[in-house]
C-alpha cells in the first residue's frame, strides 16, 4: 500500500516537471518567434524606408567613362588621317579610313561597317595588315543585353575574343564576360544614394592561373563624375573626377598609383566647346602636352588638328585630319 501510494507521488511529480518543462519550451519558442519577427519588422521597414527611385549606376566598365574620354591618348594622332562614311541605307554604314605619315603606326588602309538597328548592332573594322576587329550587340530586352566581341589578327596567338551579358536593374547593374584565353570576371555595381554608387569585379585570369579583386566607389551629380578604382592583389589605385563648369567647358583630372613600385602619373585636362569647334588638352606629370581642335567646316565635314610634345623624349608630334559624312 505504502509503495504503491510512494509510486503515485513519483508519478504526479514527474508529470509535474514534464508540465513545467513543457511550459518553458512554449515560453522559449515564443520568445524566438518574437525576436524573429521584430528582426523581421526591423528588416521591412529599413527597407520600405530606403531612398526610393535610385538611379542605374551603370556597369563596372562604364566608371571611367567621362575622364578617360577626355584624357585618353587614343583620340590623339599624327601625321595624315582622313576619314569618309557613306550611309548605303538607314540601317548601313560603310566607312573609309587613311592614315599616313604616322611616326606610331604606318600608313595604312581601314574599312569600317556598321548595322545597326533598335535591337541588333553589329560594327567591324578591317586593315591592310588583315587585322579585323568586330562587336556585336543584341538587345534581348530593355535591361539584359548581350555582347560579342572579337579581336582576329594574322599573327600566332594574337587573336581573342570576349562575350558578355549586362544586365540593368532598377539601381543596380551586373556583367559577366567569358573570354577566350580561359579568363572570367563578374561585376556589381549598386546605387546607395542617387548621388552614390558603390561595387567591384572579381577576375580570374585563366592562362596564369591568378585572380583580383577591383572595389568602386562613384559619385555623380549634374556637374561633377568622380570615381575610384582600388585592386588590393595589385596594389594599383585609380581616381578621375570631370567638372562640367557649364553647358560649353569642362575640367578633368586623373591620379594612378601603384603602391608596389610607388610609381604614380597625374593627368590634368580641359574641353571646350564653341558652336562650331571643340578643344581637348591633357597636361600629365611627365610633361606631356597634347591638344585637339576639331571644327566643323560644313555639314558632314569636319577638320582636325592634332599635337603632342614630350619635352622629357623630346618627341614631337603634330596631326592634321578631315572627316567627311561623320
Amino acid at each position: 500500500m505504502g509503495s504503491s501510494m510512494s509510486m503515485n507521488a513519483e508519478a504526479s511529480s514527474f508529470i509535474d516537471a514534464v508540465k513545467e518543462a513543457s511550459k518553458s519550451t512554449d515560453a522559449a519558442v515564443e520568445n524566438g518567434m518574437a525576436r524573429e519577427s521584430k528582426a523581421t519588422r526591423v528588416r521591412r521597414e529599413w527597407w520600405n524606408a530606403r531612398p526610393k527611385d535610385l538611379p542605374n549606376p551603370g556597369s563596372f566598365d562604364d566608371i571611367r567613362n567621362e575622364v578617360d574620354g577626355m584624357l585618353t591618348p587614343q583620340q590623339f594622332f599624327d601625321g595624315l588621317q582622313f576619314k569618309a562614311f557613306l550611309a548605303p541605307s538607314a540601317v548601313f554604314n560603310l566607312g573609309h579610313g587613311f592614315d599616313l605619315g604616322s611616326k606610331a603606326v604606318p600608313n595604312n588602309y581601314t574599312l569600317f561597317t556598321t548595322y545597326a538597328t533598335q535591337q541588333l548592332v553589329m560594327m567591324s573594322r578591317l586593315d591592310l595588315s588583315g587585322r579585323v576587329f568586330g562587336r556585336i550587340i543584341y538587345m534581348h530586352n530593355p535591361r539584359t543585353t548581350s555582347k560579342v566581341i572579337a579581336d582576329v589578327g594574322s599573327e600566332p596567338n594574337s587573336s581573342r575574343a570576349t562575350y558578355e551579358v549586362e544586365h540593368r536593374g532598377l539601381d543596380y547593374c551586373s556583367q559577366i564576360k567569358l573570354m577566350s584565353d580561359q579568363s572570367v570576371s563578374l561585376s556589381y555595381m549598386q546605387s546607395i544614394t542617387p548621388t552614390w554608387s558603390a561595387g567591384g569585379e572579381f577576375a580570374y585570369i585563366g592562362q596564369h592561373s591568378v585572380s583580383t579583386t577591383t572595389l568602386a566607389l562613384k559619385y555623380q551629380n549634374e556637374t561633377d563624375n568622380a570615381s575610384m578604382n582600388v585592386t588590393p592583389g595589385l596594389g594599383m589605385l585609380m581616381m578621375g573626377y570631370v567638372k562640367r563648369l557649364n553647358s560649353a567647358s569642362s575640367l578633368a583630372a586623373d591620379f594612378m598609383f601603384n603602391i608596389f613600385s610607388r610609381e604614380s602619373i597625374s593627368t590634368f585636362g580641359y574641353r571646350y566647346s564653341l558652336e562650331k569647334a571643340m578643344v581637348t588638352g591633357t597636361i600629365d606629370s611627365t610633361g606631356k602636352l597634347s591638344t585637339l581642335y576639331e571644327e566643323k567646316l560644313s555639314p558632314g565635314l569636319s577638320l582636325l588638328l592634332s599635337g603632342e610634345a614630350d619635352y622629357a623624349k623630346k618627341d614631337f608630334k603634330f596631326g592634321v585630319g578631315f572627316n567627311i559624312g561623320a
